[in-house]
């Protein structure tokens, strides 16, 4: 096995515009099929939930390769497979017939009939973006004998209808409203689920906020900014009452997002328990405070070659502590420990006033070595920012999986360019291991 063969099928894995460039450059681009056609048949995202779909990069790729025809019927002839992922195929399959003939685009449509119920339901977005109106009827007719459960891909067969036709989409929609029984009630649904649940005045009750604390259930929205100084002080009082994991992981939540007002010793003992959420949750919270205790802890952590240490600095960085991180990013030899010393550094510049000199070499580092688009996408976030992203980079970024990645070298405004909301969460979770075309 080549080099090239083997940097191409890694930069595939990690969905990076390297890819592309590498399939430029090869003498045959065709010997990178297999690879490709793999990544069709199966997700390769290393957060396939959080991370942006790859259908647009996967057929851009097959593009590439010259054989596009080919290798479109060897993609449909797969659909069947028990063993393939439908829905990111299927999603190929209609992105490469939008912009080809009607023989693809009704081969699309039989596919489409040959999958099971279910699959159906998950390529209904795909289905809408290639032929529009018809299919996302057929779609709210679907939904609709169980709008309580499967009401949420609504939003997704919006954003595919408006992809299909932008311009005539708030008037197709509204008639096929006034039409559609099964399209009014899906779309009243959509719309009711979306308002907005934070009380306008700000207003809030604490007893319950405490009684749901204590029952071990974590709290939503945003209420942990609007309590008052003086009932932050009595949840973080309650907090020191409670002796089960269960029930000290909310408020633990709670702290990750603001800092808890007491000693940094009550939540040490939380980073020795048995449950990964907990102690994911108090490092979290722990970093959130700016104090000698937690810094010295950050340090041991670091010289330990533990991520966990660099979370820990957070609040409490020092120029230079990047430095001490970056031996560690480099010679983790597991993903998962990649990922999240990755997420540490991207919240650790985002928190902090770090220099481009202080942060250049790391986050240079982390965009090699980073599994998750969406993380190498902030690493471009940072780097732009600081005016540090080189050529290759930008070049690279053109044909990136990510579309934020591919955005932000074509000159969007710093100041305008925000990661999606569901990163955030992305963000926020402890990773469970112990475990387009036309550019």
């Amino acid at each position: 096995m080549s080099q090239n063969f083997e940097d191409f099928t890694a930069a595939l894995a990690k969905g990076s515009g390297r890819s592309v460039l590498i399939m430029r450059q090869a003498a045959n681009p065709r010997s990178f099929e297999d690879a490709v056609v793999h990544a069709c048949l199966h997700d390769l995202a290393y957060d396939p939930q959080c991370e942006h779909e790859r259908s647009e990069y996967l057929a851009r790729l097959i593009v590439e390769t010259g054989d596009e025809t080919g290798l479109f019927g060897r993609l449909v002839a797969q659909i069947k497979d028990q063993e393939v992922d439908a829905p990111l195929l299927f999603t190929v399959l209609a992105r490469l017939a939008a912009k080809n003939g009607d023989f693809e685009k009704s081969a699309v449509q039989r596919a489409y009939l040959d999958l099971d119920p279910e699959a159906q339901l998950d390529c209904l977005d795909a289905l809408v973006r290639l032929v529009g109106m018809p299919a996302f009827i057929e779609g709210a007719a679907r939904i609709d004998a169980d709008l309580e459960g499967e009401g949420w891909r609504a939003g997704g067969l919006l954003d595919a209808l408006k992809d299909h036709d932008e311009a005539t989409f708030d008037q197709s929609v509204g008639a096929a409203r006034a039409e559609h029984p099964s399209v009014e009630r899906l779309m009243a649904q959509y719309e009711a689920s979306n308002q907005p649940t934070r009380v306008a005045d700000g207003s809030y009750d604490l007893p319950a906020i405490l009684a749901e604390l204590r029952q071990g259930k974590r709290l939503r929205g945003v209420i942990f900014k609007d309590l008052s100084s003086d009932d932050w002080q009595l949840i973080c009082e309650d907090f020191l009452a409670q002796d089960r994991e269960e029930v000290a992981l909310p408020y633990l939540t709670l702290f990750g997002r603001r800092p808890f007002t007491g000693n940094p010793v009550e939540l040490v003992r939380w980073t020795k328990s048995s449950n990964s959420r907990v102690v994911w949750a108090a490092t979290r919270a722990l970093g959130r405070m700016e104090s000698a205790v937690v810094r010295e802890m950050a340090l041991e952590q670091i010289r330990a070659g533990r991520p966990s240490g660099a979370r820990l600095l957070a609040s409490n960085y020092r120029s230079g502590d990047l430095a001490m991180i970056l031996p560690m990013l480099r010679d983790l030899p597991d993903n998962d420990e990649v990922h999240d010393l990755g997420l540490a550094i991207l919240n650790l510049t985002g928190e902090n006033d770090v220099s481009a000199e202080d942060s250049a070499d790391v986050l240079l580092l982390l965009y090699e070595r980073t599994p998750c688009s969406m993380c190498r996408a902030d690493v471009v976030s940072r780097l732009f920012k600081a005016q540090r992203v080189p050529d290759w980079m930008a070049d690279e970024c053109r044909f990136d999986s990510d579309p934020e990645a591919v955005e932000r070298p074509d000159g969007v405004d710093a100041g305008s360019y925000g990661r999606r909301g569901h990163h955030h969460a992305h963000r926020d979770c402890r990773p469970v291991a112990a475990g387009g075309l036309t550019r």
